[in-house]
């Protein structure tokens, strides 16, 4: 409401301007005392001295605030690792049967794809998820799959090499994992995710083809070398993007909800 300069500056302005406030308060005092459900009065409208009102939407803007849940991440965890490590490890076995042998290029397809079903599944079926909850969905989904593969080769160097080599295993992997797994499906969820209520489909499309064909690419890398440098390089370019994209979404949240 544009300020009406010739009612503010007298004193019958600053007089009705006391009574409303009081008005106000008697209302807000009201409403607390009936245990609605309702904000405070004074907390949606305030009186910005004599000038405007200043409509406060803060409380109402937390309740439209969309996140995705602690049960929703979980489940993605859960099913997304199961999902994916029995998809990988069927597809890798078949494709090894077939070709005879199983190129790294092909390991980081099946297994990049096979992380991203469920995480995808989840994005499709809540209409309200956007772009920074589909990236959580992705790093849920890479952690759980990271995870259980963790446990696969822990087991196997139990077997080879006794708890001395189950210990370095688990230690390596702990430690590489967010740059591996997390890192590259939480990328691909968080371009898929950008599809998502973008006037640009067609763009945003393709921008999620590349990130993902990137995400493949870098997976086989890391799988076919044994240079240190590389795979250093590697963990370093992977979880950059990654920090880096979960710093845009929340910038994008905050540009969204700003006040």
């Amino acid at each position: 409401m544009p300020p009406n300069h010739a009612f503010c500056t007298g004193s019958v302005g600053l007089g009705f301007a006391r009574r409303h406030r009081g008005v106000l308060a008697a209302a807000s005092h009201t409403v607390s005392n009936a245990k609605s459900q309702l904000p405070p009065l004074h907390d949606l409208v305030r009186l910005d001295g004599c000038s405007r009102y200043r409509v406060d939407l803060r409380h109402n803007r937390r309740q439209r605030r969309i996140r995705v849940g602690a049960g929703t991440v979980a489940f993605t965890a859960v099913a997304g690792g199961i999902l994916g490590t029995v998809a990988a490890a069927t597809l890798e076995y078949d494709s090894l049967r077939a070709l005879g042998a199983l190129p790294m290029l092909m390991v980081g397809l099946i297994e990049e794809a096979s992380k991203i079903v469920v995480p995808t599944a989840v994005f499709l079926i809540d209409r309200r998820l956007r772009w920074p909850e589909a990236a959580v969905l992705g790093v849920a989904s890479g952690a759980g799959f990271a995870t259980l593969e963790t446990m696969g080769y822990g087991f196997n160097a139990l077997l080879s090499g006794g708890l001395g080599a189950l210990d370095g295993t688990l230690l390596l992997r702990a430690l590489l994992a967010p740059a591996g797994h997390v890192a590259w499906t939480g990328l691909s969820m968080a371009a898929i995710g950008r599809i998502r209520g973008t006037s640009h489909r067609a763009r945003a499309v393709f921008v999620a083809i590349g990130v993902f064909v990137a995400v493949v690419i870098l997976h086989a890398v890391w799988d076919g070398s044994n240079n240190l440098i590389i795979r250093v390089l590697v963990a370093v370019l992977s979880f950059g993007a990654l920090m880096l994209t979960l710093v845009a979404a929340r910038r994008a949240e905050g540009r969204s909800y700003a006040g």
